[in-house]
């Protein structure tokens, strides 16, 4: 079977990292085509992981190529904001026909859209509609990997997107999610109370550490009884790195050998001047993206996750208990549903500072503990979130239309 998957993305994160695990195996008897637009960021990477899959460019006009660059001035964000609400109508009629003609050319038997959150990307939205004007019988699923927007500050983009809905809603065969909590969220759509949609936990496929991995305390110069509190995440307020900077400030009041890695990718100009600002900026380490989050990983202590807004699921969390890593995160979103609550992690609520650093001093004095929590992350990890699972899922659902 010749299945397609279409994406529109202008950021390295979590869809990546989804994509490579979807493909990491188990698509033996199928031929799996990723459609992407040509400026997308992680292509590279995962043209380099993902050596059996084939890859497709395309190049279409849209205004959120522009509105996604990176250090855009403001003014020109709220103008292109305001050219996007006033010529949507336009493109994505335009985005339509185009990646009909796109799809014809390619000749699928299946399609997929994925998308990061929703309503997402009008590329994407438009190859859903395209393609269910070639493949009638067959509609294409969406998935999308952040909660769905309840209503758009701009009131024309708003009744445009809300109309959009009723067309994708007749023009899909539903909507997936990573997490029970985003997957309703569809529903908070205005047209789309009635959308058929399903849950599938993102999987991770177990890696083991690469020889070459870059050794974090001697490169930071790090005491060999130094703590390492591991962050992965794009460089968002959403992720909370002002929420985890005020618990370092209280963490090294009583141990000032324990140390936060950061690494992510986005602008990190607004954090490193919260770092500086901070009493604990010795021990506060930011850096850009890093591809091998695994070996990041196996070199923490903890892992922590300190979501404040729309964490949809969180994929360090089962990266982590893979590895055997004990997470300390908030009551985010998704995560609630991925780390079970003092048997394999601890969940604290999201302006609970003096708990969250209290979790982390009693896995700190009590070993113990936290090896008997590691080994049950790692149970955890085993019987939700492995790739195979996932994979096996997504196969079913998209031939089948089952699970």
């Amino acid at each position: 079977m010749k299945i397609g998957f279409f994406i529109q993305s202008y950021k390295k994160g979590g869809v990546d990292t989804f994509i490579e695990n979807l493909f990491s195996s188990q698509w033996k008897n199928d031929k799996i085509i990723i459609i992407y637009n040509d400026k997308n960021p992680g292509i590279h990477y995962l043209k380099k992981k993902l050596k059996k899959v084939t890859f497709f460019s395309y190049s279409i006009f849209t205004f959120e190529e522009l509105i996604n660059k990176k250090n855009i001035n403001i003014f020109l964000l709220f103008l292109f904001k305001i050219l996007h609400s006033i010529f949507l109508p336009l493109t994505f009629i335009y985005q339509v026909k185009k990646t009909k003609l796109i799809l014809e050319k390619i000749e699928l038997d299946k399609l997929m859209i994925i998308n990061g959150g929703y309503p997402g990307g009008d590329i994407a939205l438009a190859a859903a509609i395209g393609w269910s004007k070639i493949n009638y019988l067959n509609k294409a699923w969406v998935n999308f990997h952040n909660f769905a927007i309840k209503k758009y500050n701009l009131f024309l983009t708003d009744i445009i997107k809300n109309y959009v809905d009723k067309v994708i809603l007749k023009s899909v065969s539903g909507f997936i999610s990573v997490s029970k909590i985003c997957s309703l969220s569809i529903k908070s759509r205005k047209n789309l109370h009635s959308a058929n949609f399903v849950t599938i936990y993102n999987g991770h496929k177990l890696i083991k550490n690469t020889q070459n991995k870059i050794n974090l305390k001697k490169k930071f110069n790090l005491n060999n009884k130094s703590k390492i509190l591991m962050m992965l995440a794009e460089y968002d307020l959403r992720k909370g790195h002002e929420f985890i900077i005020r618990c370092m400030e209280k963490i090294i009041k009583k141990n000032k050998d324990v140390y936060l890695l950061i690494f992510g990718d986005g602008d990190k100009k607004m954090f490193h001047k919260m770092v500086l600002k901070s009493t604990a900026k010795k021990n506060i380490i930011l850096n850009k993206f890093y591809n091998d989050r695994i070996n990041l990983l196996s070199q923490a202590d903890i892992v922590v996750i300190p979501s404040q807004k729309y964490e949809s699921f969180g994929y360090v969390a089962i990266e982590s208990m893979s590895k055997k890593k004990i997470v300390v995160a908030t009551k985010c979103g998704g995560l609630v549903e991925v780390v079970e609550n003092n048997k394999s992690g601890f969940l604290v609520n999201m302006n609970n500072i003096d708990l969250f650093v209290k979790k982390l001093f009693f896995l700190f004095s009590n070993p113990n503990i936290k090896k008997k929590m590691e080994n049950a992350a790692y149970e955890r990890y085993l019987k939700y979130f492995t790739a195979k699972k996932m994979i096996t899922s997504y196969q079913n659902l998209i031939k089948f239309n089952k699970i």
